[in-house]
């Protein structure tokens, strides 16, 4: 060690310190650094795209390269505006690590970890939790986790992180659009913004199949493929009180490339939800909505985010072909 602190010129005690600081991150892909380091920008509210990250790198290869190894953080401003990376406000990060771990939770404003609530050891394979009562913390910790970001002053939330669609939506409901928040979330490459100007899209479709059980609403919003067969054997297994399915397509059938945009994203959630308003003006006694989801983790966030003025709803978490649904959170709309 004292040979090692010799060669590089410092002390013994220099050179501990910065080995404390020091930490191994293995297994990363550099595909996978490039996308994790553009979620930062967006975070910050610079351009994330392609072409702005690498811009950026360019900049600090010019930094490295010129012998800089301090850099004020006015100087880093100054740069970001000069390439005109800025775009928005920055944003809080939010970390769901629901189904598998994020390498960089560290980073996030506020991080929420349930891998260990989950059955199974592979990410393709955790749908529920091992316990039931794993949907109520959950679901505790998503309400207090909202109630922090707004006690702070966030308004605009990044979502990140391994989730599937009842939990997405979930997100979204509490962090709605009634109280003022804008969300945002990477859906591949592209950013899905619920600010994203509407884009016009050919009108869903809404197909009701009667069942005649009781006076609940089931809504299957089947966008990646249509959950009409499914769903309808699972509400009839488990003799939910339900008045009738409405099915909600693409008005070209179920895709799983139907949403080609951010803002086709935000159109198809309005769209959605309106056509539950529409079912409910029809159905007035209607007193529970029973939500089934099958399409972009992206549009059950946009969804969740606007679903007011509806009913009260149980979304519920598909268990994999021929294995049915499971409730997992309530929410008031």
């Amino acid at each position: 060690m004292q040979a090692w602190a010799d060669h590089v010129g410092v002390s013994r005690d220099d050179l501990l310190e910065m080995l404390s600081h020091l930490v191994f991150r293995t297994g990363l892909t550099v595909s996978a650094e490039r996308d994790h380091v553009q979620t930062l920008m967006i975070a910050a509210g610079l351009d994330g795209s392609d072409d702005a990250l690498q811009r950026g790198l360019g900049c600090v290869a010019d930094w490295v390269q010129g012998g800089k190894r301090l850099v004020p953080a006015a100087e880093i401003h100054e740069a970001a505006d000069r390439m005109g990376l800025r775009r928005s406000e920055p944003a809080a990060v939010l970390v769901v690590q629901a189904i598998d771990i994020d390498p960089h939770a560290d980073e996030a404003t506020i991080a929420l970890d349930w891998v260990d609530l989950f059955d199974g050891n592979d990410p393709k394979l955790r749908f529920q939790p091992h316990d039931p009562a794993g949907w109520t913390q959950i679901d505790r910790d998503l309400i207090d986790a909202a109630v922090a970001l707004e006690n702070d002053g966030w308004r605009s939330v990044l979502v990140r992180g391994a989730l599937r669609q009842a939990t997405f939506f979930r997100v979204g409901t509490v962090l709605p659009a009634t109280r003022g928040h804008t969300l945002r979330y990477k859906q591949g490459k592209q950013l899905w913004s619920t600010d994203a100007p509407k884009a016009p899209i050919v009108a869903p479709q809404a197909l009701p199949t009667p069942v005649s059980a009781g006076t609940d609403l089931a809504v299957a919003v089947g966008v990646a493929v249509d959950p009409t067969t499914a769903v309808l054997g699972y509400v009839q297994a488990a003799a939910l009180p339900i008045d009738h399915l409405l099915t909600i397509l693409p008005a070209q059938g179920a895709d799983d490339q139907a949403v080609a945009s951010a803002g086709q994203a935000v159109t198809y959630a309005q769209k959605i939800r309106d056509l539950v308003r529409g079912d409910l003006e029809q159905h007035p006694d209607t007193q529970r909505i029973h939500l089934f989801l099958a399409g972009p983790g992206g549009l059950a966030l946009l969804l969740g985010h606007r679903w007011n003025r509806t009913r009260p709803t149980v979304v519920y978490e598909h268990l994999g072909p021929g294995h049915g649904y499971t409730p997992a959170f309530f929410a008031n709309a």
